[in-house]
């Protein structure tokens, strides 16, 4: 667009007519007028006053050829490489010629200031890098799914934290100084001298004079579009990484969907359910307004400040009055400490003893009776009424030994403890006793071949391990004279290198 186009446009729009503006830059309505018929244009000085009249800067007013550019199509807003290439370039060039343009004490300031910046910028990259990787980790743990995730989400955020310090240095650079130098070449001085060496006057040359070039300052700037480009690049890695941190977002508010319907259906045994029910629904609206967020900041949506808000305060008063009331009835129940002795079954199961069997008994310190009219071992169990117990065995150097372990799943550890809650009881559970050995009954012959077979495999756990450690030691002794011939080898390989060395000399 050319000047006489833009400047009745920009008058209008500050309600300006022409004598008005006329009074403003003390110049005649028909000059006014001439300008916006493209009979005339105003020096420099009237086009920086009509700068400040008109609330524009000078690439908004002045001629579109003037400054080199090219008049936008309707359909510049649409996305083309060349247009950024070109901006880019544009950018590159400016700065050349603002570096040009200062004295050497400038340039100097110039560098030790962008250099204070962009080592302010890497400090606080590092910082919130650090923050971020401590926080993910937290979240994810220490396995190898974990580290993997981190690894990735990491990267993600270290590239994103690079390039927001690389966009905030340009910007500040740009703020900072280039948007106080603009280059204008004056198209007018097209003057050309004719100059004569003194020794040979008939030898003539041309030489063209440099464009004279105006250095400007003008606060008011237009952003570079490859700006565009790069904001673009780092939202769409903010949104991948926001999609990733929001997937284990959704995966919590299922399971607390699911802890609140877990707490209703509990009511019955005790009104503790229905305080911890409302926490956690406290706790599904804060997780809600995390998931909207990321939601509307991914698709690009509006966020709705206000609703968001009283969402949050009713999750925290719901949490608040939930854990409030839980810990309230908490302290009513009653620390009961081990189970009753009626709470115990007692039950006697008997096991084959065999040639390679191996029970010891006496390192459980379970009470062993000699009966000689047992076959094989007797054994009186006492666990409680919701449990049961398991016998296995593992083969350990060609023997099978046995031994008796209590089973306490899922599903029998929440109906102790509902019991318990029902009764408004509360124990230690990791302190109590599930499962007693009472006694262990065995026949004498029993009782010494046990003890012969465990003897037997301690013998031959002896002699497997000192075999071990012998092979062990002949594998480092390999290893050591390994390496002593490698050395041999390096030091020969060099020595023939010197000498090589010494031969080209």
């Amino acid at each position: 667009m050319r000047f006489c186009d833009k400047l009745p446009k920009l008058r209008k729009n500050n309600n300006y007519s022409q004598e008005q503006l006329a009074d403003k830059l003390n110049v005649s309505r028909q000059a006014v007028s001439k300008w916006e018929l493209g009979g005339s244009y105003p020096d420099m000085d009237k086009m920086l006053q009509m700068c400040k009249i008109l609330n524009c800067n000078l690439e908004d007013l002045i001629d579109d050829g003037v400054l080199g550019e090219e008049v936008k199509s309707p359909d510049s807003h649409k996305f083309n490489i060349n247009t950024y290439i070109k901006d880019f370039l544009d950018f590159i060039t400016k700065s050349y010629n603002m570096f040009c343009s200062m004295k050497l004490k400038e340039k100097i300031k110039f560098l030790f200031e962008m250099f204070c910046i962009c080592a302010v910028l890497t400090i606080i990259g590092i910082i919130m890098y650090s923050i971020i990787q401590t926080v993910i980790i937290r979240i994810f743990g220490y396995t190898k799914v974990g580290w993997a995730i981190t690894n990735s989400i990491m990267n993600i955020f270290g590239i994103a934290i690079g390039i927001i310090d690389l966009i905030i240095a340009l910007h500040l650079f740009k703020i900072r100084y280039l948007d106080y130098f603009i280059t204008i070449e004056d198209q007018n001085v097209t003057e050309k001298t004719i100059e004569e060496p003194i020794e040979k006057k008939e030898n003539k040359y041309y030489q063209e004079k440099p464009k004279e070039k105006i250095i400007i300052r003008d606060t008011k700037h237009s952003a570079f579009s490859f700006f565009e480009i790069l904001g673009k690049f780092i939202l769409g890695i903010l949104k991948v990484a926001v999609l990733m941190c929001a997937l284990p977002v959704l995966a919590l508010f299922v399971c607390l969907v699911v802890c609140v319907v877990i707490s209703i259906y509990h009511i019955q045994y005790g009104i503790l359910f229905l305080w911890v029910g409302s926490g956690v629904i406290g706790c599904i609206i804060l997780n809600y307004i995390i998931i909207e967020w990321a939601y509307n900041f991914i698709w690009s949506k509006k966020q709705h400040t206000k609703r968001i808000f009283i969402m949050g305060i009713i999750g925290l008063i719901l949490i608040g009055v939930g854990v409030g009331l839980s810990i309230s009835v908490y302290f009513n129940y009653e620390n009961v400490g081990d189970f009753k002795p009626e709470d115990y079954i007692k039950e006697t199961t008997s096991f084959k003893v065999y040639d390679n069997t191996i029970f010891n008994y006496e390192m459980y310190g379970y009470e062993c009776e000699i009966d000689d009219t047992v076959e094989g071992i007797q054994i009186e169990i006492e666990y409680l009424n919701s449990l049961f117990f398991k016998t296995s065995t593992f083969y350990n150097y060609g023997y099978e030994e046995m031994y008796i372990y209590q089973n306490i799943d899922f599903l029998n550890g929440s109906r102790l403890i509902l019991n318990d809650i029902k009764n408004k009881n509360i124990r230690n559970y990791d302190q109590i006793e599930y499962m007693k050995i009472v006694l262990v009954t065995m026949s004498q012959e029993t009782q010494e071949k046990l003890k012969e077979n465990y003897t037997l495999m301690e013998e031959k756990k002896l002699k497997e391990n000192k075999r071990m450690e012998e092979q062990n030691s002949k594998f480092d002794y390999m290893n050591e004279e390994i390496s002593i011939e490698n050395e041999l080898v390096d030091e020969e390989d060099l020595s023939i290198e010197n000498s090589a060395t010494i031969r080209a000399f």
